[in-house]
């Protein structure tokens, strides 16, 4: 016997609500012969899942003595529910078993989602899921079940958010190295963005200066967006786990010892989920720009980590900070030394910024795109449990907005489309030389 079903929403293709709409849409069952069933039921839930497996040692003792200890896998786990209701479509729990004749049939539902749902989210050892589940309850035998998942976009407008976001944020950092029994110079590294609120499909300028009067040259200089998640269990015991993962990466070319680099890098956020720091007591999403020196192997490397909020509104800012006046730049290449270059490079980045600061009114509405995890390696999310028996699911991933910013990527001359990664060969004032760019969007 076949049974095949499906759910549509209304008006709504890629599945994707923001908390505290409706949710509607219709369940479409085909069966090519009579059936007997109990009910059709339809349950609709959201619920927030972590797992992982760490190995540990444990001490066995035997009559007040320790003897030797073993490892043995500790499955830490947690799960949050934050709404879930379930309907008869057809008769009822505890009615008779009714039989259905061959046939199409349809059936309508809706339900107003909660306001404070946090937004979907797939990760390698948890997720945020959304389910409708329509289930053939049948007597005697295993129930059959069809899952569909739905995006939840918990909306996350900048505007609202911390006014430090429109603050151009700075960090610095420096290291020094042995050699026998000296200690070198230090390598001094800086780094600045505009502002730390953003959206995808918005470019992050960052503004790096390397200083090496240390004695060991520096190989690349790699500048990152990382997402950051936290995991939280509630059983056996209440642990956290952190896992940090690359989702845009660019890397600049080596830097000399005794020299010094001064460059702007643009990273684009790609489609990824905004940032959650309430409404899931389980699994934390937060951003940070890296900003990496690769030394030597044997020797540390200097980093620095920008903090950043990722929402889905986007800054709203009406006028220009204001940074320190420089004379006009000359079209013609030109020497720059001293404090003098750091004026320079910061009307440029005025200029590089100004471009995206635009009201937002005059903003598209933002598309849709599906997040691509390095985590997940392009694999579609597994909606079943183990051992549940089912008659189909939906091709699922979450799909976030993304707007449009008229960003224009630099041109390649030469690439090597392969892996996703992409070499641009490009020079000049603003532009990276021998950079790799992987963007994953």
């Amino acid at each position: 016997m076949v049974v095949n079903c499906e759910v549509k929403f209304d008006n709504n293709p890629n599945a994707i609500f923001f908390a505290g709409q409706t949710l509607s849409g219709v369940v479409e069952l085909t069966i090519d012969k009579p059936k007997k069933i109990r009910g059709l039921v339809l349950k609709i839930e959201g619920y927030a899942k972590v797992e992982w497996t760490e190995s540990e040692r444990s001490n066995r003792s035997t009559q007040g003595q320790t003897a030797n200890s073993r490892r043995k896998n500790v499955t830490y786990s947690g799960r949050e529910d934050y709404m879930s209701s379930t309907s008869y479509l057809i008769g009822s729990p505890e009615g008779n078993q009714i039989e259905i004749a061959p046939g199409q049939y349809r059936y309508n539902f809706q339900s107003v989602l909660p306001p404070q749902l946090p937004t979907s989210c797939e990760t390698n050892h948890g997720s945020i899921r959304y389910l409708v589940n329509v289930i053939l309850d049948r007597p005697f035998k295993f129930d059959l079940t069809y899952k569909t998942a739905f995006t939840i976009i918990k909306q996350l407008d900048l505007n609202y958010e911390n006014p430090s976001l429109t603050i151009p944020l700075k960090m610095d950092t420096s290291k020094t190295y042995c050699c026998w029994f000296c200690k070198t110079k230090p390598l001094h590294l800086s780094a600045s963005i505009p502002q730390s609120g953003f959206v995808p499909g918005q470019m992050v300028n960052v503004y790096v200066e390397v200083r090496n009067d240390s004695r060991f040259d520096v190989l690349d200089v790699v500048v990152a967006l990382m997402k950051v998640i936290k995991y939280n269990s509630q059983v056996p015991k209440l642990k956290t786990k952190e896992e940090t993962l690359t989702e845009t990466l660019v890397r600049y070319g080596e830097i000399k010892k005794e020299s010094r680099k001064v460059f702007n890098q643009q990273l684009i956020i790609p489609p990824v989920p905004p940032s959650n720091s309430s409404y899931c007591r389980l699994l934390n999403v937060s951003y940070e720009v890296e900003v990496r020196c690769n030394v030597v192997k044997f020797a540390s490397d200097p980093f620095i980590r920008l903090p950043i909020i990722v929402g889905t509104v986007p800054l709203n800012i009406r006028q220009t900070p204001v940074f320190p006046t420089a004379p006009q730049l000359s079209t013609s290449p030109m020497s720059i030394s001293g404090n003098y270059e750091h004026l320079v490079n910061a009307f440029r980045m005025a200029q590089q910024q100004q471009s995206q600061r635009q009201n937002t009114d005059e903003l598209p509405p933002p598309s849709y795109a599906e997040a691509v995890y390095a985590e997940e390696q392009g694999r579609e999310v597994e909606l079943n449990e183990i051992g549940e028996h089912t008659m189909g699911t939906r091709p699922y991933h979450p799909m976030y907005p993304f707007y449009n910013f008229n960003n224009t990527q630099p041109q390649t001359s030469s690439s090597q489309h392969e892996n996703g990664i992409q070499t641009n060969g490009l020079n000049g004032p603003g532009t990276v030389s021998d950079s790799a760019i992987v963007q994953k969007y």
